[in-house]
């Protein structure tokens, strides 16, 4: 799916705009600004840094499929996740406090951690100075 915004900047073009008052050839070039997303989060994160904008300079969202949407939680169907997770540009935009919680909460429980996981988890990450000991193996 694409994500498309048509954005307007400028105080007196989207002065103009509200009024119903045409903008030039040149207004449209300069002023009107179209962009594509191939991520939803691409396209928030984008919306996120132009609303910070606000204050030294003015726009409008002429289209958008975000106008109207209500500010909820998103339903993300798996493959939204998978194709997220395996993204290692999109995985840039988590904190270390991001992965950490969802590294911590994403297994479903006790049956879900066994010694195998835990030490290829130890060794894929290269930590060395720790041994996972089963404490339910026979002797």
């Amino acid at each position: 799916m694409t994500y498309n915004l048509k954005i307007l900047f400028g105080k007196s073009e989207i002065q103009k705009y509200h009024s119903d008052i045409a903008l030039t050839i040149a207004e449209k070039e300069i002023n009107l600004k179209q962009y594509s997303f191939d991520y939803r989060l691409e396209r928030d994160t984008f919306l996120k840094g132009i609303n910070e904008a606000v204050g030294w300079t003015e726009y409008f969202l002429i289209e958008s499929d975000v106008i109207g949407e209500e500010r909820r939680l998103q339903i993300v169907t798996r493959e939204d996740f998978m194709e997220f997770f395996r993204n290692d540009d999109l995985l840039t935009l988590l904190t270390v406090d991001d992965r950490i919680e969802i590294f911590s909460s994403i297994l479903l429980g006790e049956s879900d951690f066994t010694k195998k996981l835990l030490d290829q988890i130890l060794s894929d990450y290269g930590v060395s100075h720790l041994i996972i000991i089963d404490r339910n193996a026979k002797r």
